[in-house]
């Protein structure tokens, strides 16, 4: 058959499969938040206001040092807007205040407080109070809770914290500490020393870790209790303030708690999987475990530590209020939107962060959720498509992280599979990939973008120049700037 037959042929081919894919009705992708530079003006001139009113008020004789951290904390949260990792989607930041608002209206000793609580586009599930006012509630956190009454309680214990003023006080405390005559001297002692500095000053460092993590779970059962006091004046249940602690025990875990099914998205007739691999090759060790076995660690290593004890410890101020708020939810539409969003979000941030590895696992994980969503075959084959090109270029390690004693067994063995696929594996397992998705996917314009790309890994330029002319005739807007 003649070549320009064959070009006619695929491309009455692609207009057939776009037939088919219009006729076919499909939930709407996901699109990404939207950004308000108003909102974040605004929060970033609080900031600055509250910094010059902290540095100001500092006293004491260390209060060069405890100006120098308020420093370091100003620039640490200017930083997250900065990486434009503060969430200013309006939609996004009325939802989260119409939960906060739900708590101050019932605790009007809290409006004293100049509050800023911000959306952070972070993974882990984690919220904070930075001790001046700035509460981050990442994400990774929300879209992993059950309700919004966890929510709020999560939210009354960093107000608790704020309200207490822990943060400020772990701040004198470690400067009261550090710069004291009598630890300077001991300081100076080691530092004359000729024998064993080293392990004497990391028996130091762990006199002032030890007393420092004695007093924060100190101060993390004071802020749970603060935190129901707060809780019981909401519509919102107490009984989740229990199971909220009891879900942050495994919140660690992933969302969708699931090993991804490789051979299931990278097996073809035209290229099969191989075993090898999935291979863990012996370590330099003689195969020792990546596990870490030790239970009172791995408790340690939890974004929540002790959270079993602290079921406990709330449980008798809990009963002592029964019968006031009932509600799990007093916006659960909204809860279970914003939910989603960030299922996608959170991707999209981590590809964002060139954390590709964690990017790609995650997205496999979240298509056994959400079969066959485009714009998640779409980030499967981005995320393909760039570790094809950081590993032409040798810097795999830059996007793709290396096993690791503190992941999870089955994101080791994921990491593994990425180390074991050489660039052709990659590049093929990618067309493939794509191409065995393509028929309910080419309406969006993530997915062809990234099956451009593709083409152009796996050597075809015919079909590559195809998918092209594809694209600027079906994406009259486009977003992707494509070299011919």
């Amino acid at each position: 058959m003649k070549q320009t037959n064959l070009r006619k042929l695929v491309l009455l081919s692609l207009a057939l499969i776009m037939l088919t894919v219009r006729m076919t009705a499909q939930k709407v992708s996901f699109s990404r938040l939207v950004t308000d530079s108003v909102y974040l003006q605004n929060m970033k001139k609080q900031l600055e206001d509250q910094y010059q009113k902290d540095a100001e008020t500092a006293s004491g004789p260390y209060k060069k040092y405890i100006k120098d951290i308020y420093k370091e904390r100003y620039e640490y949260i200017r930083s997250c807007f900065e990486q434009g990792a503060i969430i200013s989607d309006p939609k996004a930041v009325q939802y989260l205040q119409s939960v906060s608002q739900a708590i101050l209206q019932g605790n009007p000793e809290l409006t004293k407080h100049k509050l800023r609580i911000l959306l952070y586009k972070a993974w882990w599930p984690n919220a904070s109070s930075l001790g001046e006012g700035t509460i981050l509630c990442n994400i990774g956190l929300l879209y992993k809770v059950r309700n919004e009454a966890q929510l709020a309680f999560i939210l009354c214990h960093e107000l608790a914290h704020l309200h207490l003023n822990h943060g400020n006080q772990a701040i004198d405390k470690y400067v009261n500490t550090v710069y004291d005559d009598e630890f300077q001297k001991e300081l100076k002692k080691i530092a004359k020393q000729q024998y064993e500095k080293n392990r004497k000053l990391n028996e130091l460092e762990k006199s002032i870790e030890f007393s420092s993590r004695r007093h924060s779970r100190a101060k993390e059962s004071e802020a749970d209790s603060m935190a129901i006091e707060f809780l019981k004046n909401t519509p919102y249940s107490l009984e989740e303030a229990k199971t909220a602690l009891a879900q942050l025990d495994s919140i660690d875990d992933d969302k969708y708690n699931i090993e991804p099914p490789l051979q299931q998205y990278f097996n073809h007739p035209s290229y099969p999987f191989k075993k090898a691999w999935l291979k863990e090759e012996e370590s330099f060790f003689g195969g020792a475990t990546m596990e870490i076995t030790d239970s009172k660690l791995l408790d340690s290593l939890k974004t929540h530590p002790d959270c079993r004890k602290r079921v406990i410890q709330v449980s008798p101020i809990v009963s002592r209020y029964a019968g006031k708020g009932t509600q799990k939810n007093l916006f659960e539409k909204e809860f279970r939107q914003w939910q989603e969003a960030y299922d996608f979000e959170v991707i999209a941030f981590l590809f964002d962060k060139e954390i590709i590895s964690l990017a790609l696992y995650q997205t496999l994980q979240a298509l056994d959720h959400y079969r066959e969503d485009p714009w998640l075959l779409a980030m499967a084959g981005q995320c393909l498509n760039r570790i094809y090109e950081a590993q032409k270029k040798h810097e795999l390690s830059r996007i793709v992280e290396l096993p690791s004693p503190y992941h999870e067994k089955k994101y080791n063995d994921f990491l593994r599979f990425l180390q074991n696929l050489s660039l052709t594996d990659i590049a093929s397992i990618n067309y493939y990939f794509l191409d065995s998705h393509k028929d309910k996917s080419l309406t969006n314009e993530d997915f062809v973008f990234a099956l451009i790309q593709s083409r152009e890994n796996a050597g075809k330029k015919e079909e590559r120049s195809q998918w092209i002319q594809y694209y600027q005739s079906n994406f009259s807007k486009p977003r992707y700037t494509i070299k011919p």
